[in-house]
């Protein structure tokens, strides 16, 4: 992985000090589940490709994920955005946390919170805190594709929180809800996209190529 980040760093510009910054809190150990460090890619058109990476928060195992998560962000000087983390309770637990690997002001921060057994409600109060936050959306979001408020036990919900340099407050809050948990199949979830994409049209039409395959 060292190797490479810095052939990302010298053929493409990749920045990497805020991964070095943080690289030991993540170094891998007997307890690390799954995976280390994931790259990936945003390639575009118009613009040169962009990277980031993710790290496991579940390095030191499940239980030290909220503290190594913390010390992480204080590193990278976010230190006041840790009380507007998900409160991990039951099973929930940090999954992923991500970098991008720029040095632009607007590069982010991203946290990964997966809620097995979650309710809608419990959804909606893990994205509250993000600015432009619209009350009930992501409840409401989370019943329209499961029709049920739950729990949602069959595959965990993820929430991700955005930060960027200078907030406190997540930028962006984003829900991934795995609908195919959810539904016998995709005719199933089909009008389930169009109800609450019905302000969207660009987004009703994706969803219907989508369904149809």
């Amino acid at each position: 992985a060292a190797e490479i980040n810095r052939g990302l760093a010298a053929d493409f510009g990749a920045e990497l000090e805020r991964l070095r910054a943080v690289a030991e809190l993540f170094a891998p150990t007997a307890h690390t589940p799954r995976f280390a460090i994931w790259h990936a890619v945003c390639l575009t058109p118009s613009a040169p490709p962009s990277f980031k990476v993710y790290l496991n928060p579940q390095a030191r195992g499940v239980r030290e994920s909220g503290a190594l998560v913390k010390a992480a962000l204080t590193r990278l000087g976010f230190g006041a955005a840790c009380a507007q983390l998900p409160v991990c309770k039951g099973r929930d637990s940090y999954i992923y946390f991500s970098l991008d690997l720029s040095g632009q002001k607007e590069a982010r921060v991203k946290i990964y919170t997966a809620h097995p057994g979650a309710l809608s409600s419990e959804i909606e109060a893990a994205v509250a805190g993000a600015e432009g936050h619209v009350i009930d959306q992501a409840r409401e979001f989370c019943e329209a594709m499961a029709e049920s408020p739950g729990p949602y036990s069959r595959r965990p919900v993820f929430t991700c929180l955005s930060f960027v340099e200078g907030s406190v407050r997540p930028q962006t809050a984003t829900v991934h809800f795995p609908v195919r948990a959810y539904a016998l199949h995709d005719g199933a979830v089909r009008p389930r996209t169009r109800r609450e994409a019905a302000a969207e049209p660009h987004a009703v039409a994706l969803g219907e190529r989508d369904a149809r395959g």
